[in-house]
């Protein structure tokens, strides 16, 4: 965990100001803020001493500059100073409601103003699950339902076509069960046994489900092309699958691909994989990236187990490894998009202002911060295929972030 303890600076050395403050301003508020949260014991008295010797410090500053500035000019370096008084106490007072310590609540805004401008940049994409953060700390992934799904179960003939595809999915589960030990076929067992599961709920429940089943057939036809590379490249630890158990995996994917497409849901998902390629090596960051998300408690182990098996399916260059591979890389850039924006939000909010998409618990952006803050490497490749300028905002927030852990460290030392 990084530290939260900022150093005290006696905010005596002001930079000298600009000709022209319509172009620029010395940052007096992150110079009251770190002095401030680096007070012990942080009072009303001790900081109005603060707030006292720094308006001396200004004026004298003021008066040694030659070139001097205008009268103008100088009041409003004044008033700049005095409004990052007020913004110092208003957050002071915001810390407090919140039961937070000011030393934690100003890291937090220090971190929200490395992210701002990458956060501006970043928006969810289409293609993979929606992404919001729940009361609990966790994040919510939502994927994509109509009722139009639930009329697909009224066509003639749909529970004679489900029964079907029920027998073959059991039949399938019971092969695949033995293969969770197997390396590179654990996805392939993970994926029949859920598959399985939720072919025997109840029609409708089957329908409001259709988008899992549409990540779990494609994952499940990748194997087969999985399976197929094996047997012809004899490299590696992975074999290629019984000859039975291929046979059984081939006769459900023939039966339920085209079924679940059936469904508008699952039609929109399997169209937008299509037309949105993902590079293979855009994997392996993005598991690295959910590994931490998921260590951290910040996914449910419901949602993790379809990620999972997406990631997994999407190392293969099958066109249903690019399909699987498109929609999971896509759903863990949008829990990347949604914890910046969680970060760059900060605890200072305006009164009624939500978060980017529901007000985290108290404690909640520390695990967020964390993976974020490990995960810069990842982030790169996850985030950069999401943002407009290759990167440099990114690039950027980890420079200002570096610095905002940087200070807290050196305070931890003294």
């Amino acid at each position: 965990m990084h530290s939260a303890v900022w150093p005290s600076s006696d905010c005596q050395a002001f930079p000298t100001p600009v000709r022209n403050h319509a172009d620029a301003m010395i940052d007096y508020h992150a110079l009251i803020l770190r002095t401030v949260a680096g007070l012990d014991p942080n009072t009303e008295e001790t900081r109005r001493a603060v707030y006292e010797r720094t308006r001396t410090a200004l004026a004298n500053h003021l008066h040694a500059l030659d070139p001097p500035l205008s009268e103008t000019e100088r009041m409003h370096q004044r008033l700049a100073l005095e409004e990052a008084f007020r913004r110092v106490e208003a957050e002071v007072e915001k810390a407090a409601q919140s039961g937070r310590p000011f030393p934690e609540f100003a890291h937090a805004l220090f971190v929200a103003g490395s992210l701002r401008k990458l956060a501006d940049r970043l928006d969810h994409t289409s293609y993979g699950a929606r992404i919001s953060l729940g009361h609990d700390g966790a994040f919510n992934l939502a994927l994509p339902t109509t009722p139009a799904d639930e009329a697909t179960t009224t066509v003639p003939f749909f529970e004679h076509r489900l029964s079907e595809i029920r027998r073959n999915a059991e039949a399938l589960d019971v092969l695949a069960a033995p293969m969770a030990q197997q390396p590179g076929w654990h996805g392939l067992a993970h994926a029949a046994r859920l598959t399985r599961n939720l072919l025997n709920a109840p029609a409708t429940e089957v329908a409001r489900e259709v988008a899992h089943l549409w990540i779990l057939s494609t994952c499940l036809a990748a194997h087969i092309e999985r399976s197929e590379d094996a047997r012809a490249s004899h490299v590696g630890l992975t074999g290629p699958l019984d000859p039975i158990l291929l046979q059984v995996l081939r006769e459900f994917v023939f039966v339920a691909g085209p079924w679940v497409r059936r469904f508008p849901s699952a039609r929109a998902l399997d169209d937008a994989a299509r037309e949105h390629d993902c590079a293979v090596d855009a994997v392996e960051p993005a598991i690295e990236f959910f590994r931490r998300t998921r260590e951290a408690a910040l996914v449910r182990d419901d949602d993790a187990r379809a990620v999972w098996i997406a990631l997994d399916a999407g190392r293969g260059v099958s066109v249903p490894a690019a399909k699987a591979r498109s929609w999971a890389v896509a759903t863990v850039g949008n829990i990347a998009v949604a914890m910046v924006k969680e970060l760059a939000t900060g605890p200072d909010r305006a009164e009624g202002e939500p978060a980017a998409d529901a007000a985290a618990p108290a404690g909640a952006t520390r695990p967020i911060e964390s993976v974020v803050l490990d995960s810069e490497r990842e982030l790169l490749s996850v985030l950069a295929r999401l943002s407009d300028d290759d990167g440099a905002a990114l690039r950027d927030a980890f420079a200002a972030l570096r610095q905002t852990t940087g200070d807290a460290g050196q305070a931890t030392d003294r």
